[in-house]
């Protein structure tokens, strides 16, 4: 088996189901750099080493959850999540579903369903380089200055993904508030408030107005 060098780390508290997931895992050419049942041990590796996809059972050992987990982890770096769970109870999945995983997968599980769950976690993501130290994720919708997550609003998101497809060509106003405002009219001043309110949270002013006609991405 081909190796595509993703680092998965396994938190699973059923010692068998751990065992099977890490064999089958290797098996399909992924690289496990940890195999462990409970958070403290869990955030012991990511602060020593960076992880490409993360194999969770929900309820592991200890107070604190799989979902606990994720949420702490990714605000240290990003990665896949394909949670494994018994339980699918609404509250359960809406709160997994907050965090953006991968996959969701219910046991008992096919091998087939945990395999293309990986090779979905594996599919490379479309990353812009903005330059300056910025740049953008168009799949989570993610603004990261030198890996550090950017928080943005809404209408930020917007904006910068459309400034970020015209690749430094000119957004005229009529185009901007069309997207990012449709069937609605706006003012100037509210236009302004939002390109100075997303300038305002970089260190680098990326957006420059061109008077008169639109906005531009310094790319």
């Amino acid at each position: 088996m081909k190796k595509n060098n993703k680092a998965v780390l396994i938190i699973e508290d059923e010692s068998v189901v751990a065992l099977e997931l890490e064999s089958f895992t290797k098996s399909k050419g992924f690289n496990v750099v940890g195999v462990v049942d409970n958070y403290n041990d869990a955030f012991t590796i990511i602060q020593e080493q960076t992880i490409d996809i993360l194999l969770c059972d929900i309820y592991i050992k200890g107070s604190k959850s799989g979902i606990d987990f994720v949420e702490d982890a990714k605000k240290y770096q990003e990665f896949k999540v394909i949670y494994l769970t018994a339980f699918a109870d609404e509250d359960t999945i809406s709160k997994a579903i907050d965090t953006a995983p991968s996959s969701y997968l219910t046991k008992p599980f096919k091998r087939e369903e945990l395999y293309i769950a990986l090779k979905l976690a594996s599919k490379e993501e479309k990353v812009c380089n903005i330059g300056y130290g910025y740049s953008y994720n168009e799949h989570k919708q993610l603004l990261l200055y030198e890996n550090e997550i950017v928080a943005l609003g809404k209408k930020e998101h917007i904006l910068l993904q459309l400034l970020i497809k015209k690749k430094g060509k000119i957004v005229t106003f009529e185009e901007l508030e069309y997207v990012i405002w449709p069937y609605q009219s706006v003012s100037d001043s509210t236009r302004r408030t939002l390109i100075y309110r997303l300038n305002k949270k970089l260190k680098v002013p990326l957006i420059i107005t061109i008077s008169g006609i639109g906005y531009s991405l310094s790319i």
